[in-house]
């Protein structure tokens, strides 16, 4: 919506309130913290068997940094309004999984804690 176009979408879109706290899908190392030009404040973590969990559009303060071993529900940052590639849309976390370094499609991967 906010582009004008269609794109390709590779992770989900969590409706939530800003402030909502985002806490970690499972055990593992946070690898990156960053705040990216399109999809906002961002964290990922590494986790067990080749997975990657990408949080995107938080609030500009996040309770991790890199390096940092984080357990499965740890809070990790707040639901922000960051991604300006989805400004137009309601607040929500976007979240995206990858396996071995390619995107798959999250909601295939959350039904038990990743990486276990």
């Amino acid at each position: 919506k906010t582009m004008g176009d269609w794109r390709l979408h590779t992770g989900v879109d969590y409706a939530a309130q800003e402030g909502t706290t985002v806490k970690a899908s499972g055990d593992g190392t946070v690898s990156k913290v960053y705040t990216d030009s399109m999809w906002g404040t961002t964290v990922e973590i590494e986790h067990n068997g080749g997975y990657t969990t990408i949080y995107s559009s938080l609030a500009d303060e996040v309770y991790v940094k890199k390096g940092q071993d984080v357990e499965s529900g740890q809070v990790i940052g707040k639901v922000g309004n960051t991604a300006k590639i989805e400004i137009s849309e309601v607040s929500h976390l976007h979240f995206a999984v990858k396996k071995d370094g390619k995107y798959i499609d999250p909601e295939t991967a959350i039904t038990k804690p990743i990486g276990e």
